[in-house]
């Protein structure tokens, strides 16, 4: 891209605001055509999380008094298979980023 305008500017990031990597595999592209950092994301979702449990337990719990059986349905369905996936992409990251 040319020019000296913002789009420019941003498209020609080869690290974040915190000094992460744009790599792919590091790199989150959003449908307005902007770009994230995995790491940075990741983080801003574990705070949020965090400062936002109260309101998370009180969904998940009406979630589950509407749909009374979907949460055994849903266990017996995956059985496990989120967790190998999780840990497997966990280790890539690991090695990857040293993180």
């Amino acid at each position: 891209m040319r020019g000296i305008g913002p789009s420019a500017v941003n498209a020609a990031k080869t690290s974040c605001n915190l000094g992460h990597p744009l790599t792919d595999g590091n790199l989150i592209h959003r449908k307005d055509g902007s770009k994230t950092c995995w790491t940075c994301h990741r983080a801003y979702m574990r705070g949020w999380n965090k400062e936002n449990r109260a309101k998370i337990n009180v969904y998940r719990k009406r979630w589950l008094d509407r749909h009374p059986g979907k949460m055994a349905e849903m266990n017996k369905k995956y059985s496990g298979r989120h967790k190998k996936y999780r840990a497997k992409k966990r280790e890539e990251a690991r090695d990857e980023f040293g993180t």
